[in-house]
């Protein structure tokens, strides 16, 4: 469960910057304020507390206070960074790094913000602040991980990336979520551990491929991200109650007969 916010906050900074490209900043903190990143373009790759997560154009990268991270740009296109520093609601603590702006709203409290700032109008300051909290209601629903979002986040990542080592690590990441937090909200949602969940999406596919396929064992081990034919046969009869083999030559007898 995430804690309510303990609102208000209060606004302190808002900022712009389009560093060049390869960009990188040394690990570093912030003792006494949280930030939000809005990536307006380009990628960023921020590292924090061993993970590493990519934002792209859209995403909402949160930072809390006290947390030692460092960022980076990648690839070619030139990166644009808004960000706003703030005090107080400190279960933003608990947030994910990571942060969805469902329909786009945080964007245009952020745009708003950005046309008054910088205001020394003391009706304007209000304003301000009034628009940084509507911000962070937003984002505490959004920090709350939808069942069939994380389920669904994570199917969709599995089957496109089927075919190679897929770790806890990764997918969490996806999901802008650390190991146990993932594991967690994952199990809660779909009833099993994304690991279980992984194998059996592995298991399907390779149902599928036997069935449709006159491809050898190994060929589908390796298309759908087992080591080898021996570690496919072991999982799927676990799985299945049936060897690979006998499943295809069942169906083979019925299709003929």
């Amino acid at each position: 469960m995430f804690e309510p916010l303990v609102l208000p906050a209060t606004f302190l900074h808002l900022g712009h910057i389009t560093p060049r490209p390869g960009w990188r900043t040394d690990a570093h903190l912030h003792d006494d304020y949280h930030q939000l990143i809005v990536v307006l373009d380009g990628t960023i790759e921020t590292t924090i507390e061993g993970r590493r997560v990519t934002g792209h154009r859209g995403d909402l990268l949160h930072y809390a206070r006290g947390v030692r991270h460092s960022e980076q740009a990648l690839g070619e296109r030139l990166l644009q960074l808004c960000f706003i520093h703030w005090q107080g609601g400190d279960s933003v603590a608990r947030w994910p790094v990571k942060l969805e702006d469902r329909e786009g709203r945080t964007h245009t409290l952020v745009q708003w913000i950005r046309e008054i700032w910088p205001s020394t109008s003391d009706h304007d300051l209000r304003m301000i602040n009034l628009l940084l909290n509507a911000t962070l209601c937003a984002l505490q629903t959004s920090a709350r991980p939808r069942k069939r979002e994380i389920v669904q986040r994570t199917k969709a990542y599995i089957l496109d990336h089927l075919a190679e080592p897929l770790s806890l690590e990764v997918l969490a990441k996806e999901n802008g979520l650390s190991k146990f937090h993932f594991s967690r909200e994952f199990k809660k949602a779909a009833g099993v551990s994304p690991v279980e969940f992984l194998r059996r999406l592995r298991v399907e596919e390779a149902r599928s491929l036997l069935l449709t396929s006159s491809w050898p064992l190994k060929v589908i081990a390796e298309r759908v991200g087992f080591a080898d034919e021996f570690q496919l046969s072991r999982v799927f009869r676990r799985l299945t109650g049936a060897s690979p083999r006998s499943t295809r030559n069942r169906h083979a007898s019925v299709k003929s007969t």
